[in-house]
C-alpha cells in the first residue's frame, strides 16, 4: 500500500458514510482523472478523508410542498440562515418576511420562498442544497465542541510524516482555513513532511457571513509555505458561481465543468485540472 500523501478533508453533510467508504471513494474519483489525463501507468498518490460527520447534528430533509423545517426553532440560527440567504443573493425578487426575523412560524415561509428562488435560478434541488450547507455551517461555527472535535480527528490525520496537500470540499473548506488559522496545519520541514499545498474545490468561502464569523477583515490568506488553488465550478450554487479571486491572497481559480452534478465531489476530484494539481503538488 502506497503511503498517505493527501488528506481529504469532506463536507459536513456525510452522516451515512465513514473513512473507508469517504476514503476510497475519492481515492476512486481521483485515480480516473490521473490516469485518464496522464495513462493507465500514471502513480496514484495514497489518500486518508478523516471522518467527522457524526459530531454534527442532521438537519432534516424538506421539499418545497412539504418544508421540513419544524426543527429551525433557534432564533439565532433562523438569524443566520436569513443573512447569509439575503447576502448570497441579493438580486432574487422576494417578497419582505412577514413578521418579526426571530419568530419560526413567521420566517418559515420566507425561507420556502428563498428555496423557490434558488431553484429558479440554479436548478431544481440547488435551494436545499443551500439551505442544508447553511444550517451545518451554523452549526459547525457556533458549536465548539463538535467543531473542536472535528478539527482533532483532521489534525490526527496531518500528523503523518508523508502528507503533503490537503484536498478540501466544500464546508470542508471552511473547516480547514479555520485550522490554518489556529496554527493547526504542519507546516513542510526540512524532512519532507508538512503540507505545502492545498486544493480546495466547491468552497462557500466567498459568503460573506463565513467571512464575518471567521474574523477574516480583508482577504483570506494562509501561511506563505502553502500554495492554494481553488477549483470550482460556475454552476455550482454552493460556490455562487464565482471563484476566490480578489477575496484570498495569492490563490489560483480554476474553472471546470462538473455537468449535471456541479457540487459533487466525486466529479470535482476526476477533473483534469484536480489531476495536474495534484500532480504538481507532489512532483
Amino acid at each position: 500500500m502506497s503511503s498517505i500523501q493527501i488528506v481529504g478533508v469532506h463536507g459536513i453533510r456525510q452522516w451515512d458514510t465513514n473513512a473507508l467508504k469517504l476514503g476510497t471513494d475519492w481515492r476512486t474519483a481521483l485515480a480516473y482523472g490521473i490516469t485518464r489525463y496522464f495513462g493507465a501507468a500514471a502513480h496514484v498518490p495514497g489518500l486518508l478523508t478523516p471522518y467527522y460527520g457524526d459530531v454534527f447534528p442532521k438537519t432534516k430533509r424538506f421539499q418545497l410542498s412539504q418544508p421540513g423545517l419544524d426543527d429551525l426553532t433557534d432564533p439565532n440560527e433562523i438569524n443566520f440562515v436569513v443573512e447569509t440567504l439575503e447576502e448570497y443573493a441579493p438580486d432574487l425578487d422576494l417578497p419582505e418576511p412577514d413578521g418579526t426575523l426571530g419568530v419560526p412560524p413567521r420566517v418559515r415561509p420566507r425561507i420556502t420562498q428563498w428555496l423557490a428562488g434558488l431553484d429558479g435560478k440554479w436548478g431544481r434541488g440547488a435551494g436545499e442544497t443551500i439551505v442544508t450547507r447553511i444550517r451545518e455551517l451554523y452549526g459547525y461555527l457556533h458549536n465548539p465542541t463538535a467543531a473542536e472535535q472535528a478539527r482533532q480527528r483532521i489534525v490526527g490525520s496531518l500528523t503523518d510524516s508523508d502528507v503533503r496537500l490537503v484536498i478540501a470540499h466544500s464546508l470542508g473548506s471552511v473547516i480547514i482555513y479555520d485550522m490554518s488559522q489556529r496554527g493547526e496545519i504542519p507546516a513542510p520541514g526540512a524532512n519532507g513532511g508538512g503540507v505545502g499545498t492545498l486544493i480546495t474545490c466547491g468552497s462557500p468561502l466567498n459568503w460573506p457571513p463565513v467571512k464575518r464569523h471567521l474574523d477574516v477583515t480583508s482577504e483570506f490568506q494562509l501561511p506563505a509555505s502553502i500554495t492554494w488553488v481553488n477549483i470550482f465550478d460556475p454552476k455550482d450554487p454552493i460556490t455562487a458561481g464565482q471563484g476566490l479571486s480578489g477575496k484570498a491572497t495569492g490563490v489560483q481559480d480554476i474553472q471546470v465543468d462538473n455537468g449535471d452534478d456541479p457540487h459533487a465531489a466525486r466529479r470535482y476530484l476526476r477533473q483534469e485540472a484536480m489531476a495536474r494539481a495534484v500532480r504538481t503538488a507532489l512532483a
